[in-house]
């Protein structure tokens, strides 16, 4: 479920608020040669709350938008996320931007419970990540240059592990 309200509270300002909620629900059967296995039905929930701001400044040439977002999970508690990002258009044709931001991705039910890869000890995978760029169009839009660095950093990344039977691991 997802409601979004989107409110326009002067030419140069959007405020965006919504909220999310997501429902998981499963379990798993699995008949191998040396016998069964059979996963109680697993669930959780996710609720999500977020806000954001879109400020569009100087005629037009600067931007700054920011964003706050709580998750409710039932499994892995509550987490507040951000994302903060500056755009300048000095020109028409040129544009640059800047932005930093946090994230959090709790672990779904097959990474924690499948009979086969899951692993029931996966903390939730955590970021933290900025971008720098900037483009430039030439010859009447014809042409698209464009420059980006980017950065993330994971903390608990949740991946298959070739050396444990490509079971999910942090």
């Amino acid at each position: 479920i997802n409601w979004q309200n989107t409110m326009e509270l002067a030419d140069f300002d959007t405020l965006i608020c919504g909220f999310d909620w997501n429902r998981e629900k499963g379990d798993a059967y699995a008949s191998y040669t040396w016998g069964v296995s059979d996963t109680p039905k697993r669930r959780t929930h996710t609720r999500g709350y977020y806000l954001q701001n879109k400020l569009k400044l100087q005629d037009e040439k600067l931007f700054f938008n920011s964003g706050l977002r709580l998750d409710d999970h039932s499994t892995f508690e509550t987490h507040t996320t951000f994302n903060q990002e500056l755009i300048l258009k000095p020109f028409k044709q040129t544009k640059m931007w800047g932005s930093y931001g946090r994230g959090f991705k709790a672990p779904t039910l097959y990474q924690l419970y499948d009979p086969t890869y899951g692993n029931i000890n996966l903390n939730p995978e955590k970021t933290s990540s900025y971008e720098l760029g900037a483009e430039q169009k030439l010859f009447n839009e014809k042409l698209l240059l464009g420059l980006l660095y980017f950065n993330t950093h994971f903390k608990n990344l949740i991946d298959s592990d070739p050396n444990n039977l490509y079971k999910y691991a942090n």
